[in-house]
């Protein structure tokens, strides 16, 4: 939904994945960095590419080092 913010896409990715608390999970629109209150309609406007879309990258980091 255009509505949804980053923070709550990356809950959704994190409850999906079944992913470990250790695990930091961070997501990158065009080698940048949203901010989780960012909309992803407001992203998908902005980064969208010549073929309508909306390429994110994800990075997965262990937080305890």
């Amino acid at each position: 939904p255009n509505d949804m913010t980053v923070c709550q896409f990356i809950f959704i990715i994190r409850r999906k994945l079944q992913l470990h608390s250790k695990y930091a999970l961070f997501l990158f629109v065009n080698d940048i960095l949203p901010a989780n209150s960012d909309h992803i309609g407001r992203l998908y406007d902005f980064y969208k590419n010549d073929n309508l879309i909306l390429d994110i990258h994800v990075k997965l980091e262990n937080t305890f080092g």
